[in-house]
């Protein structure tokens, strides 16, 4: 009988969101030789019950860069708790002092929903252009989570910018004792890691530019671009051919502009939000769709964008926050020319193709016919 591995859901789940990726992108990951959507069932069905083999479950851990103790159900994990606190702070004053608390929340598991119903009881909105650039920020100092999000306006005559409205959020992990109650205890090391993938996760969706302990997003002097990486595979005579394609298009004028034209000779495109970016799917040009059919048939096309900066030292991608307000104008079609463009960006720039120029990668037979 084959050995089997249990895991715990929830701590699969929170560090899957942690590091930002779908279930099909896991399963794509985990299966790579799966065909359709059987790799994608696989994996919603170890999600949903635990339940795995060894092999898996080292996959598994590594694409979430953990281990598969740290998967495995867990006393700690089930007793560790979450205690937030929160104010706000307008041109350097506390409101009334106050500083509202919610009770613990289990495992750290809801925490991107917390931090969100917060946001919500403040009169800050989060989905406007303007003059206005939200930043972040994160500190943990070994016994408490310090996050802190605020709008910035530039000074009249300066290039600095002051800050107008800030958000203090503390987290504190803590744990129930039948007699005492609540009692603050010190987080485990991959507690700690985890809740602080969370918050780099939920500030990067919320915020313009995030210093996560002293760590700037993106980095001072670093070019931010946006990173298209598209993946398209083609059925010819019983072979699957993979392509793959990427490039960077510095400047968010460029970007918009050249998705915009590339949208317009795209009419059937599909656009979706996505940790951190967006991801483009083509309906397949299945027009021959028979099993007598000789033509090389498209049957996937998809292309993720994310945004960020390339490494100067090691020339890799580095991802830099993408607020959610941004990229839902872009996946909203009507609205792409309605954004405005960044400062000193002007008409007369020429404007990059969107689309990477494809490269085959690989070929795999198959007995699929069309």
């Amino acid at each position: 009988m084959r050995p089997s591995e249990v895991l715990d859901p929830k701590r699969i789940k929170a560090a899957r969101d942690a590091v930002g990726l779908t279930q099909m992108e896991t399963a794509e990951l985990v299966f790579p030789n799966s065909r359709g959507k059987t790799g994608t069932v696989s994996y919603q069905r170890i999600e949903r019950t635990g339940k795995t083999s060894p092999k898996t479950a080292v996959k598994i851990a590594e694409c979430f860069k953990v281990t598969v103790d740290d998967l495995r159900l867990n006393e700690d994990w089930a007793t560790t708790l979450l205690w937030i606190s929160h104010e706000e702070v307008v041109d350097g004053d506390s409101q009334d002092g106050k500083r509202p608390e919610i009770g613990a929340t289990h495992s750290g598991v809801s925490l991107p929903w917390e931090l969100d119903q917060i946001l919500k009881e403040y009169p800050l909105k989060f989905d406007q252009y303007g003059q206005w650039k939200i930043h972040g920020s994160y500190d943990f100092d070994g016994a408490k989570f310090h996050i802190g999000i605020g709008r910035r306006r530039p000074r009249p005559g300066h290039e600095s910018e002051e800050p107008a409205t800030f958000y203090s959020i503390t987290i504190r992990s803590c744990i129930f004792d039948e007699e005492k109650g609540l009692l603050w205890c010190k987080p485990t090391e991959y507690f700690s890691e985890l809740i602080e993938q969370q918050i780099k996760s939920f500030l990067f969706s919320k915020t313009d530019a995030v210093v996560m302990n002293g760590q700037a997003f993106p980095p001072s002097g670093a070019t931010p671009c946006y990173f298209v990486d598209a993946r398209k595979s083609i059925l010819d005579e019983g072979t699957v051919v993979i392509l793959r394609g990427e490039k960077s298009i510095a400047g968010r004028y460029k970007f918009i502009q050249s998705l915009k034209e590339w949208l317009q000779n795209n009419p059937g495109a599909v656009i979706q939000k996505m940790a951190n970016g967006l991801l483009i799917k083509l309906s397949p040009g299945l027009k021959a769709a028979r099993s007598t059919a000789t033509e090389p048939l498209e049957i996937y096309h998809e292309i993720s964008v994310r945004y960020g900066w390339i490494d100067s030292q090691t020339g890799v991608f580095e991802e830099a926050p993408w607020p959610d307000y941004d990229r839902a104008n872009l996946v909203v079609r009507e609205f792409i020319c309605l954004l405005p463009d960044w400062p000193g960006e002007n008409d007369d720039v020429e404007v990059p193709i969107f689309a990477p120029e494809l490269i085959e990668m690989g070929e795999q037979k198959t007995n699929a016919t069309l």
